[in-house]
């Protein structure tokens, strides 16, 4: 019994730690070593399952949730790892909301041009920063084309590409 007061008041950390941040948290369901719940933000969800192992420790298993913004953001928020979007506007870096800009390429002249502009508000840099958008030289070409996908997705309506 001692055991499951364990998984009872982990659930219950894990449960006030993401409703403190609007993510809706089901009631749990006691499966084989553990118990299991779900989790959700608007029309995303995802399974989220706490075992205890032989040695008596916790384990929280995250493979349920599928591979998003959301999912990274419920990870960092349970291990403590939020990112602190107002780190950027106390250390004077940007404040909210901006217009990111890049350009590639040489112009009329040499070439071709490209130039993109994303508006980007306190809401969806968290979003970029939780799935690792970083400085695009600092990163392989195959991840910046992963990440502008995802760019797309988060700032939908928000960005042009010219």
């Amino acid at each position: 019994m001692k055991e499951n007061n364990k998984l009872y008041e982990c659930y219950e950390s894990v449960r006030i730690i993401l409703k403190t941040d609007n993510i809706s948290v089901s009631d749990y369901k006691l499966i084989e070593y553990g118990l299991q719940f779900s989790v959700s933000i608007l029309d995303w969800s995802g399974i989220i399952r706490i075992y205890q192992n032989k040695k008596g420790a916790l384990k929280i298993d995250y493979s349920q949730l599928k591979n998003s913004a959301n999912s990274i953001k419920i990870r960092n928020l349970i291990e403590g790892k939020e990112i602190q979007i107002d780190q950027y506007q106390k250390n004077g870096e940007f404040g909210f909301p901006i217009i990111g800009t890049d350009e590639s390429g040489k112009g009329d002249y040499f070439g071709p041009l490209v130039s993109a502009g994303v508006y980007v508000d306190k809401e969806s840099a968290g979003k970029l920063l939780a799935c690792g958008v970083k400085d695009s030289k600092k990163l392989s070409d195959s991840k910046n084309l992963k990440f502008a996908h995802e760019i797309a997705k988060i700032c939908k309506g928000r960005c042009a590409i010219i």
